[in-house]
């Protein structure tokens, strides 16, 4: 069923869903609330400034910083990156540019506590430290790297993403945003004291021996400073399964998660790709907060809106028929209530092995 033969129909119930939920039952019930109850959303989360489109504000913002400043990052050895050469930093299957447009309604950055607890163990002082982030998106992890007070460094390959970004940090003067690669990055060698990236690896490869992620650790190891840490937030593909996973919708878009889930690089891998090119203090946690809002915990017709179709990858790997089936098992599940058994399945194994989860490195001598 198409996303416009739905719209009336979608506006009815999604009207009726407050009143639904208070009446119990049916529906509009909340299957879930000790989930809700227990959730606890990034730190500063409810006050991440939104990402909306604006004019170019320059690689450092609206305030462009210091002269002194300017040269500090020329020191680092950044350059310029052709747009061919960014390109090459894209996902393997993913329009960014497209799905920027609305990414943000539903994304929240979830992990910084994880994040945070990392950078705590930087060999140097917050505001001496410079911290990198690849494939930044539209900023919504940069904005929390810049409160930190240390000196934080962007690439990104999609002009939208960038756009957004600049909107969203324009009040940080200690921020270079720049549009890259990040298999090839335009950085001197051991100028970084953290490298953090946000569920990119899975973008990088269409081979199953993910040669591209080999490529990302060792740029990653060669910009980083000795004692200087790696970084990731991904997920275990335990997460990403259409039936036992966290993700409740994956359980109508079967064929487009298994996809999906072949792009995740196995954690056993992971690890011994990273020991294997010099990093050592190897830890991975599951991640505290949640990957969206509120509303993807209590509101199923979400599901149903092309703003949510923008928000998560996956929905690239549909094609039309899987489209059409996700749609109409939808609403089925939504018509007889079977929808709160499917949604609170997937929230408790959400619970019990996490959304994502971080994965820290640090490089040795």
């Amino acid at each position: 069923m198409a996303f416009r033969e739905v719209s009336n129909w979608l506006k009815f119930h999604r009207a009726l869903w407050p009143f639904l939920s208070l009446a119990g039952g049916g529906f509009g019930t909340r299957p879930h609330k000790a989930w809700q109850a227990d959730r606890t959303g990034p730190p500063g989360s409810p006050n991440l400034p939104p990402a909306h489109e604006g004019s170019d504000l320059g690689v450092f913002g609206q305030a462009p910083g210091t002269s002194r400043l300017r040269r500090f990052f020329l020191t680092l050895g950044i350059q310029a990156c052709g747009k061919e050469d960014a390109l090459k930093s894209g996902s393997s299957y993913c329009d960014y540019e497209r799905a920027f447009q609305s990414y943000d309604s539903f994304r929240r950055p979830c992990g910084l506590r994880e994040v945070h607890q990392v950078l705590d163990h930087l060999p140097v002082p917050m505001d001496r430290a410079v911290l990198l982030e690849g494939g930044f998106g539209t900023g919504a992890y940069t904005y929390h790297l810049a409160r930190l007070s240390c000196r934080v460094i962007g690439i990104e390959a999609s002009n939208r993403g960038i756009t957004k970004a600049r909107r969203r940090l324009e009040t940080f003067e200690k921020v270079h945003l720049a549009r890259g690669n990040i298999l090839s990055l335009p950085l001197k060698e051991a100028c970084i004291d953290a490298y953090f990236i946000s569920q990119v690896l899975h973008h990088l490869d269409q081979s199953s021996d993910f040669p591209n992620m080999t490529r990302f650790l060792e740029e990653a190891h060669r910009v980083l400073k000795t004692q200087g840490f790696l970084i990731l937030h991904t997920c275990d593909p335990a997460q990403i399964d259409p039936h036992e996973g966290s993700y409740w919708y994956y359980e109508f878009i079967p064929t487009a998660a298994r996809k999906l889930q072949s792009k995740y690089v196995p954690l056993d891998l992971l690890r011994q790709q990273l020991q294997d090119r010099g990093f050592s203090d190897i830890q991975i946690q599951k991640s505290s907060g949640c990957l969206y809002d509120s509303t993807y915990y209590e509101d199923p017709t979400l599901f149903l809106t092309e703003d949510f179709w923008a928000s998560d990858s996956v929905f690239c790997l549909v094609d039309d028929e899987e489209r059409s089936q996700a749609h109409r098992k939808a609403l089925q599940a939504m018509d007889d209530g079977s929808i709160h058994a499917i949604m609170e399945k997937h929230v408790c194994r959400a619970r019990e092995i996490g959304e994502s989860v971080i994965i820290s490195a640090r490089k040795g001598q």
